[in-house]
């Protein structure tokens, strides 16, 4: 077990390292360029503009627009960061953890380019801004135990529909919510066209579905991973006949690549955006990893059509 473990992780290691060093570089980038948009930038423009749907309690529309989108970057890069620390440090795996993460990631590295999409335009990116913190006062409502929960998810929500209202915008809560023709997107029918550059909303639901099931314990995904102990002839015997065994390095890097596909895509967005250029150690990691992770595509292809 030790000697696959090791063997999986050394073939991993590539991945592992590459994904480090981009997280931190991708952490940094805001800072590197003082917080701030350059002068010339798409934000900029947006920013001057803000004072046509300021109102009293929201004075920075815009500004908090592009704050959203750029919290989601940080919390991406924590997850490919995890989704490393995993694959390269897990000593009993790592076999399904990656899941749970790469789920994450793809439901959120779709909602983060869509916050950050360079050319729609400040008044759609308010309204997606509003869309989002709609969303949010959902999830928030649903911590029925939470003290407070309820009640701060209700202000919320009638707030964002005051503020949406007062500037002559409709609103569709639900579960998807939608501010004018502005509504969350869904990541099991648009991560495909953020990471492969073509909308194949099946692809989309089968990845969604079977991270999904990885992250709730669903016994298809989990035993993915579990093999009969030699001698024993059922591997479902209640009696420990079964020993989860490590995951194809091949399936990790897949789902890990993927991760970091939807990372680079909102990242990207937010450098159209503030008019950030990569610098040329950035350039090189990402040049570095767009190859490992086409490699890693096709080995799982190849290897799924065995």
């Amino acid at each position: 077990m030790v000697d696959r473990e090791s063997a999986v992780q050394r073939a991993l290691s590539p991945f592992v390292e590459s994904w480090s060093e981009y997280v931190l570089l991708v952490g940094s980038e805001s800072e590197r360029h003082g917080g701030l948009p350059t002068a010339s930038s798409i934000a900029m423009s947006e920013l001057s503009l803000e004072h046509r749907w300021s109102r009293p309690g929201w004075d920075e529309p815009v500004r908090n627009a592009h704050s959203y989108g750029s919290a989601l970057i940080g919390w991406l890069a924590d997850h490919l960061s995890a989704i490393g620390a995993v694959a390269g440090h897990a000593p009993s795996g790592p076999a399904y953890a990656h899941l749970t993460l790469f789920r994450s990631m793809m439901e959120g590295s779709v909602v983060a380019a869509w916050l950050l999409e360079p050319g729609i335009g400040a008044e759609a990116r308010v309204k997606r801004s509003l869309a989002y913190r709609l969303d949010s006062a959902n999830n928030l409502g649903r911590m029925s135990l939470v003290d407070g929960a309820i009640k701060s998810a209700t202000m919320a929500k009638d707030n964002t529909v005051e503020l949406a209202n007062s500037l002559g915008w409709a609103v569709r809560k639900g579960s998807r919510p939608a501010v004018d023709d502005q509504q969350i997107p869904e990541a099991k029918s648009e991560f495909s066209r953020l990471v492969l550059g073509r909308k194949n909303p099946p692809l989309d639901q089968v990845w969604w579905n079977y991270s999904s099931a990885g992250a709730h314990g669903t016994f298809y995904a989990v035993r993915q991973s579990l093999v009969a102990v030699p001698g024993v002839t059922s591997p479902m015997d209640p009696g420990g006949s079964v020993r989860a065994l490590l995951t194809s390095s091949t399936r990790i890097a897949f789902f890990g690549s993927l991760g970091f596909l939807g990372l680079m895509a909102g990242a990207r967005a937010r450098q159209d955006l503030m008019g950030w250029t990569s610098d040329s150690a950035m350039a090189a990691v990402e040049a570095r990893l767009r190859a490992l992770s086409m490699e890693a595509l096709t080995a799982f292809a190849t290897e799924a059509d065995r």
